[in-house]
């Protein structure tokens, strides 16, 4: 499978590319990391050689981040506390030792990975929620209201509403139901006492029973409950009884969303069409493992389905038209507002009749930071209220900033928010008269809508509630992700910001507020895994340069067994998806200079740190590699064939991968109703973006709502020569827009025509057109095609920039073996260069069949390899001193004529300082790990191979290439010859044209191989462990005091054991070849240019 990035310039893009930048790219190129430091392990002297090193090896920024997992037995207390005058001591060091090798250096906008909190964050300035208590009261008199659960020592009032009882609300047996648990030594009163702070909290026991029972005093059907834990795994079941003995299972597995920073929810759907609840007298819920609970409720009442994701607090399914029994329809006409704001303590007057009383407040939703030390941790700030986050700001960045202004230090120039996870916020103060001011009508009488219930309609309810989503979209896009870069740009930073998650937010519109947009992706399997696509659109279509990804993210799987050539096909990926910036996850800082490979983030990650065997060699070149290929994809602007409108239900998500069917061959973005009003307009039948950035059609995924707004646009496109592709929109989207019922109709009768045919058909209205035809369908019937065939098939993943008056096309081969493909290019008028990103040449390809537009060259392609093709229309004409092409052909396809296999001994070296056995002689080359001498099969590091190779006069000086191949290399190569260095290789194929560094005669090679650190931590395991360093408790002192270990016959040190508890399997290391010389045999040779 081939994953191809096109990139499509025209002479209104003025970026020019130059090959001397390509060579050599500036600073803002060059790949960057993450920086983590774990729970105070911090030193200057580490900061100081982290710096250092990173500049050497070619890493151009650092963001920091202080990071503590609490919820794990890892990363021993360090003595630098966070929040500490030493902690920003040591972090104005660190900015100092940055601008000293000028690195660009950020900080990550709190302790932890996410998102916006710590200790100064109060209850009222934290994320907040609505919370409600409903009891069955009947009228004529005062009453006070249940006083309904909370958080934080925080509650405030909102309002209390009647509505009339009917069959699923003239009682209250669960509210005053008896509750007790399997442990009787547990006061199960805590989980009726309305405090979510008291836990209650199961140990484990022998036979593994945790349940929690309620009993009632009459037999009562369970409709609807709610159950937060703050712990991520374990299932639950329901059992029901009407003795209390024999109970029966009913649901074996309830539904368990996340609604919050390490909360999840127990609250299932237990009404369908074919089930009315469970009726019995004895609930029960069995738990699988012991568990700590926060909240309990179970009730009577229906509520809709997915009604968290409803009201905001979970990020899953939505609905226009949520569905409940008629019976539980309540009428607008029938809710009483009997109050608002705070409660009289005498309670307040209930008209006659029998009522369900509900009482509104909101309370903290308890989301805090994390994963943060104990000094960092603290509640997440309110993501509605600018005011909030700006106190946050200044207490953690801001004083950052002050102080290393104070020393003149220019290093820290960004700040960052990671991806999100702290989950629902649906409440914050004076939310109803910002809402009411937006939408022109009162929301507290539709606060039941908040409970999952359903007002007047199906559709009112559906209606309202996405109002009410699209208003908290709105404040958290601007007051939190807006108001973060504004905050950074007052302070003299640029934003990052990953604008996805577990959120109520528009993630199109989030990514627009930041300066640089990041994504992420992992390292599992080959296949695609990542969370990068909300990123690329929303940089692509709010005009952000830089697209950057958390890259080579790792839990466990990867270990130390990663090395360049192993990450560089998930980031070739990434760069077809159209990632342009690397960010590495990550590098951990290293608080002791003595011991390799030392601190890690714990299990996370991927170790491209300064302490890895490979760093200063096959790192380096990687490096180079990375900051190249960015330094082409930063380039122009990106272009594509289609920009698909993701529609206007509220909040728009965009998911993790092409799931909107755009067929391969054709480039795309997202976007959202925003941009689409505001940034686009028609040229030459194109959508144009400022920017120049161009698509080809709209494409309208969901038209079954949509906002008056949107229509008007497309109207207003398609009449100035857009081409648009979509079903007949069908409704008005949102309550406040009802009244503009006619005109949206109108408009689609316009646009659409007649509403009784089915029939697809191409449509015109002003100078533009509409398809009713699918995608697929409307690509054949107007005639497109595809940007890129790869071998005859239309290319996968792609992305399309304007580059000056020139194309610039990215391709990859996603397999391990060498590959000679036909590339097909649709924009191929000009001249073809290939721009080899891993050695800075340029090609001039002469071999290729044009047909009108279209370019057809073939390419030979390495394991993995990855190709730039530029179609230049410019007069310039870099230097052509490539020839890759051709050492490829001649490496995999042509015929080899041997001159030598190197049968004489090699003289091998390996350093004793990493438990090697010095010089050793191998009559034939090995693997390390067949080895019967432990030094060598547990070696890791560098070991320098030597060899003597003798050349005929006749070879020197010919005009064909005298090919050295080392065949079978694990993992890195460095080559020299007489002395003199040639190369260093990190990826297949280990061969070199030598014809330029030979002499008649003998010639001393010499060969050093780098190895991981696999097999000398795997020989160390059986060796006494005399560190005295643990993953819990205090930090040794030596460690953090900057001093050696202590004696020992390990040569490693780690903060975190990978194979404590996974296979040790050693990794094949070495020159394992076979090494050979040859030439190209007469007549077999066939040309690559």
């Amino acid at each position: 499978m081939f994953l191809i990035s096109v990139l499509f310039s025209i002479s209104a893009v003025g970026d020019t590319l130059s090959s001397d930048a390509f060579m050599q790219p500036e600073n803002d190129y060059l790949p960057k990391t993450w920086m983590h430091a774990m729970n105070g392990n911090l030193t200057k002297e580490g900061f100081s050689e982290d710096f250092k090193a990173l500049e050497e090896a070619g890493i151009g920024g650092a963001i920091f981040f202080h990071v503590h997992r609490r919820n794990w037995p890892y990363s021993s207390r360090g003595p630098v506390r966070f929040g500490t005058e030493e902690f920003y001591d040591h972090l104005v060091h660190a900015a100092a030792q940055a601008d000293k090798h000028n690195i660009e250096f950020g900080i990550h906008n709190a302790d932890g990975w996410t998102s916006s909190g710590g200790p100064w964050v109060t209850p009222e300035q934290s994320m907040k929620r609505v919370t409600w208590s409903e009891q069955s009261v009947s009228g004529g008199n005062r009453y006070l209201p249940l006083k309904p659960g909370f958080a934080e020592g925080l509650y405030k009032d909102i309002a209390v509403i009647a509505i009339p009882q009917d069959e699923y609300s003239n009682h209250n047996l669960f509210s005053t139901g008896r509750i007790s648990s399997s442990d009787s030594t547990l006061n199960a009163e805590v989980l009726s006492d309305r405090d979510w702070d008291t836990e209650f909290i199961f140990e484990k026991n022998e036979n593994d029973e945790y349940w929690v029972q309620v009993e009632l005093d009459d037999v009562a059907t369970l409709r609807s409950l709610q159950i937060e834990t703050p712990d991520r795994h374990g299932d639950a079941a329901l059992l029901i009884s009407n003795d209390g003995i024999n109970f029966k299972t009913v649901v074996e597995n309830l539904r368990r969303p996340r609604t919050g920073a390490r909360m999840w929810a127990f609250s299932p759907q237990l009404v369908n069409e074919s089930q009315d609840g469970f009726t019995a007298k004895y609930f029960r819920i069995s738990f699988t493992k012991p568990i700590t609970i926060k909240r309990f409720d179970l009730w009577s009442v229906p509520r809709i389905n997915d009604w968290l994701s409803m009201n905001s607090m979970e990020r899953g399914k939505l609905s226009m038209t949520p569905t409940i029994a008629e019976a539980a329809i309540v009428a607008s006409r029938d809710i009483r507002v009997l109050h608002r704001g705070a409660i009289p303590p005498e309670g307040i007057a209930i008209p006659e009749g029998d009522w369900r009383i509900l009482r509104f407040g909101y309370t903290s939703t308890g989301a805090f930071n994390v994963p943060a030390t104990i000094e960092g941790e603290g509640l997440e700030v309110d993501k509605f209220d600018p005011n909030a986050l700006e106190h946050h700001f200044d207490n953690y960045v801001g004083k950052l900033v002050k102080k290393v202004n104070e020393q003149g230090i220019k290093s820290l120039k960004t700040t960052e928010i990671d991806s999100y996870e702290v989950g629902g916020q649906n409440w914050t103060k004076g939310i109803e008269k910002s809402f009411e001011d937006k939408f022109g009508y009162d929301f507290i009488p539709w606060l039941p809508l908040l409970t999952g219930r359903v007002i007047e309609s199906p559709a009112h309810t559906g209606a309202v509630l996405q109002e009410f989503r699209q208003h908290l979209s709105d404040l958290m896009v601007e007051n939190y992700f807006g108001e973060f870069t504004k905050l950074s740009n007052k302070h003299g930073l640029e934003s990052y910001i990953e604008p996805y998650g577990w959120g109520p937010f528009d993630e199109l519109a989030a990514g627009g507020k930041a300066d640089r947009l990041m994504g992420e992706f992992w390292v599992r399997d080959q296949q695609y895994n990542g969370r990068v696509m909300a990123a690329i659109s929303s940089a692509h279509v709010y005009g952000k340069k830089v697209v950057s990804a958390e890259s080579f993210t790792s839990i466990r799987t990867v270990n130390w067994y990663g090395h360049p050539y192993f990450y560089k096909h998930y980031g070739d990926e990434m760069w077809a998806r159209g990632i342009n910036e690397t960010m590495f996850h990550r590098f951990a800082h290293q608080p002791n200079n003595h011991v390799k490979p030392g601190m890690t983030m714990d299990s996370i990650g991927s170790h491209i740190d300064r302490t890895q065997t490979w760093w200063s060699n096959g790192g380096t070149e990687w490096f180079k590699y990375l900051a190249r290929g960015s330094y082409l994809l930063q380039q122009g602007v990106p272009d594509a064939d289609f920009l698909v409108h993701l529609g206007d239900i509220a909040p728009l998500r965009v998911g993790n991968a092409n799931n909107t069917s755009v067929p391969d061959g054709f480039g795309y973005d997202y976007v959202n109703t925003d941009v689409l009003i505001n940034r686009i307009r028609v040229e030459n039948g194109h959508l144009v973006l400022p920017e120049g950035t161009r698509y080809r059609a709209l494409h309208l995924y969901k038209t079954q709502y949509l906002h008056l707004r949107t229509l008007r646009k497309i109207k207003e496109l398609v009449s100035d020569g857009a081409t648009v592709i979509g079903d007949r929109p069908e409704k008005v989207i949102g309550l406040s827009e009802w009244p503009e019922k006619h005109e949206f109709d109108t408009i689609v009768d316009e646009l659409w025509g007649n509403p009784s045919s089915s029939d697809r058909k191409v449509l015109h209205y002003g100078k533009g057109i509409i398809s009713t035809y699918d995608l697929e369908g409307t690509i054949k019937v107007l005639g497109y095609e595809p940007d890129l065939f790869i071998d005859g098939k239309p290319a996968h993943a792609f992305t399309h920039r304007r580059i000056d008056n020139n194309d610039l096309y990215y391709f990859y081969n996603d397999e391990p073996s060498f590959k000679s493909v036909e590339i097909d290019i649709r924009e191929g008028d000009g001249v073809p260069e290939i721009w080899h990103a891993d050695e800075g040449t340029i090609e001039k390809i002469t071999d290729f069949v044009r047909n009108e537009t279209r370019l057809v060259t073939t390419i030979p392609l390495e394991p993995f390899g990855s190709r730039f093709v530029l179609i230049r229309r410019d007069d310039e004409q870099p230097p052509y001193d490539g020839s890759r092409n051709q050492l490829l052909v001649d490496t995999y396809a042509n015929k080899h004529n041997i001159l030598s296999k190197f049968d004489s001994p090699w003289e091998v070296h390996f350093d004793q300082k990493w438990a090697g056995p010095g010089d050793v002689r191998f009559d034939n080359l090995i693997d390390w790990t067949t080895s019967d001498v432990s030094g060598i099969k547990h070696y890791s590091g560098k070991a320098v191979y030597k060899n003597t190779l003798v050349i005929d006069k006749a070879l020197i000086n010919q005009s064909q290439p005298l090919y050295l191949s080392l065949g079978d290399v694990q993992q890195i190569a460095e080559v020299s010859l007489n002395g003199k260095s040639i190369a260093t290789l990190w990826k297949p194929p280990f061969v070199l044209n030598i014809q330029d560094y030979v002499k008649a005669g003998h010639n001393e090679l010499e060969v050093s191989i780098t190895n991981t650190w696999v097999n000398r931590l795997i020989g160390d395991e059986a060796l006494p462990d005399t560190s005295g360093y643990s993953m819990t408790g205090d930090t040794v002192p030596w460690i953090t005091e900057n001093t050696p270990p202590p004696p020992s016959e390990r040569v490693t040190f780690t903060g975190y054991n990978f194979f404590e508890k996974r296979p040790k399997n050693l990794q094949p290391s070495g020159l394992i070849g076979p090494v050979t010389l040859y030439t190209i045999q007469k007549g077999s040779r066939s040309e690559h240019d």
